[in-house]
């Protein structure tokens, strides 16, 4: 498969596709505190992070957001991971000779350059915006493409219906690519 826009092939062997929840939506302020990443072999993780003392002084916090993701600050406090033990378990994932993906790439990189930050660090990967494979997928192209990833995005709903949580959402869009690849 070909990305139109760069000639260049897409590559799907080792794709993962990263998802993260946050504070708020991405602005000043704005810091990361769920990811979640999943391969097209079905497997998955996610990691709720605490957040550091810089974020919770200078940060926002938009109760809008955990309404909408249901994360507390208790519960990041409680159950979230340092954010440099995050970095260390994404390390394990994250590797530049892998494709990573996401539906919402510029937010996910702003929140992935926040938490490789707290450790001094640039992010190891670029995130890629899913859409173009998402359409490189399809067998129809053009118009009707839309529909045939609406279909695909439906059908992989039904098996993660959990929303705005990192891990499910990137569970979700892989099975989306694996519905339209036909990896079932």
């Amino acid at each position: 498969m070909t990305d139109i826009a760069s000639a260049e092939p897409i590559r799907l062997d080792g794709m993962v596709v990263l998802d993260f929840e946050a504070s708020c939506f991405p602005q000043s302020g704005s810091f990361p505190i769920e990811v979640g990443v999943a391969t097209l072999d079905g497997w998955s993780a996610g990691w709720l992070i605490r957040p550091t003392l810089e974020w919770i002084r200078h940060g926002t916090w938009d109760p809008n957001a955990a309404r909408i993701h249901g994360i507390t600050v208790e519960v990041l406090q409680r159950d979230g991971l340092p954010p440099a033990e995050v970095v260390q378990e994404l390390d394990k994932v994250l590797h530049p000779d892998r494709p990573v993906f996401s539906d919402a790439a510029g937010a996910e990189t702003f929140w992935l350059s926040a938490l490789y930050g707290v450790v001094g660090r640039e992010p190891p990967v670029v995130v890629q915006p899913i859409q173009p494979v998402l359409e490189g997928l399809t067998s129809s192209g053009g118009l009707y493409a839309a529909g045939e990833i609406a279909s695909a995005e439906y059908e992989a709903g039904l098996g993660f219906a959990e929303r705005h949580r990192a891990k499910s959402d990137a569970r979700r869009l892989a099975e989306v690519v694996r519905i339209l690849v036909g990896i079932r």
